[in-house]
């Protein structure tokens, strides 16, 4: 198997797996709301409450990747069951740069331009997000088509350090054109 073959292949690997954590969370999601809606003990509440749930900027990178962004999270629906949660929309916009020891790759960098559906478990000290959506990708490689919209995945879990403004994070995302998975750091606002 020749080095590109092997690349794409472990690319398409973690896409899967990014995309199905994603869809297992929204899966394990609803059966939750099911399950306990024929609970007397735990009662689940879904709201529909519009809010702002936060504002950030943030930065990943694992061996030859590297991604930097900033995204907007409003609430939707509340769901008030023994875990927080929420749905809602993220808009954002990220910069992805792929690589090997050669170089950038695959038409890396690529600038998203992001609306992605989003569910989030709140915890005190932690936060994970599941996405699923839309981006908008620009890329300035010159075998590239200069944008175009792909389907995006991907999923957050944040550690809250000083909870409220900054903290770690564990980041990957998946699309046709890239995968990657990040550890780095947040700041920004979240109510």
């Amino acid at each position: 198997m020749t080095g590109s073959h092997f690349e794409a292949s472990c690319m398409s690997r973690v896409a899967s797996g990014i995309i199905s954590v994603v869809c297992l969370s929204f899966l394990t999601a609803g059966w939750a709301i099911a399950d306990q809606r024929d609970s007397t003990s735990e009662t689940v509440s879904v709201v529909f409450r519009p809010l702002v749930r936060s504002a950030q900027v943030d930065g990943t990178m694992f061996l030859y990747g590297a991604a930097y962004g900033g995204s907007v999270d409003i609430d939707i629906f509340q769901m008030h069951t023994p875990q927080p949660s929420s749905i809602g929309v993220r808009l954002g916009l990220e910069r992805v740069g792929i690589g090997g020891p050669g170089g950038l790759k695959g038409g890396s960098p690529y600038l998203d331009y992001c609306s992605l559906l989003r569910l989030s478990f709140l915890g005190h000290s932690w936060r994970f997000d599941a996405l699923l959506g839309y981006a908008y990708q620009q890329s300035n490689h010159p075998d590239i088509s200069s944008s175009h919209a792909i389907l995006r995945s991907g999923a957050e879990l944040k550690w809250k350090i000083l909870p409220g403004l900054f903290g770690l994070m564990l980041k990957g995302n998946a699309s046709k054109s890239e995968a990657f998975i990040g550890i780095g750091v947040y700041g920004g606002w979240e109510n």
